[in-house]
């Protein structure tokens, strides 16, 4: 199967005498093998819509390539849900047991929603989605990171602040080495934060 500049699925040629049995994507808006334009060639989606649910054994629906057996009256009914962006052409994950994988699946619906409509070549959504995925992990990773070391930072562990930010804390002379050290540390971690958040403007 082939998928066409919206997305969908297309298989045979429905034009008479033409043997295309696939829809080939290309740069054109048509086929790279036969020529005729995407609406020309099944759309593989719609049959299996409207195949499954003319049975009465099963259900099929469209959502995320989970499929989920049930038992109704005696009668079995199938129903699957994929949608548009749940493709592995653009770069979708099917049942990701690592985080990062959930967290590229997650990257990609929102890129479907936002750029896909304005894209429409595979191609350049694809690279698109790796760099767009690769920078909002690092962005993630090192926002994780500055909470760690904030967290950190408020302990009670007698080289951190903790202490310094309880309303009962009273200031004792020898404490003005250990402010001064904290807020310049304080004010390395803010710049930090800063830093990033202006890369990924």
């Amino acid at each position: 199967m082939g998928l066409d500049d919206r997305g969908i699925d297309r298989g045979n040629c429905r034009v008479e005498e033409c043997d295309c049995t696939e829809f080939v994507a290309s740069d054109a808006m048509s086929c790279g093998y036969c020529g005729d334009p995407p609406a020309k060639h099944q759309n593989l989606q719609q049959h299996v819509s409207s195949s499954t649910a003319s049975s009465s054994t099963q259900n099929v629906t469209l959502s995320s390539n989970i499929v989920e057996a049930k038992q109704s009256g005696g009668a079995t009914k199938l129903s699957t849900t994929i949608e548009p962006w749940m493709n592995k052409k653009f770069g979708y994950i099917s049942d990701p047991k690592r985080k990062t994988g959930q967290f590229y699946n997650t990257v990609l619906k929102s890129l479907y929603e936002s750029f896909w409509p304005y894209c429409g070549n595979i191609t350049i959504f694809h690279n698109t989605f790796i760099v767009e995925r690769n920078r909002q992990l690092k962005y993630s990773s090192n926002s994780g990171n500055f909470q760690s070391k904030l967290a950190y930072f408020k302990s009670e562990n007698e080289a951190c602040a903790g202490k310094y930010l309880k309303e009962d804390y009273f200031p004792l002379p020898h404490d003005v080495d250990n402010l001064e050290r904290l807020i310049d540390n304080a004010s390395k971690l803010e710049q930090k934060v800063v830093t990033e958040i202006e890369k990924n403007k």
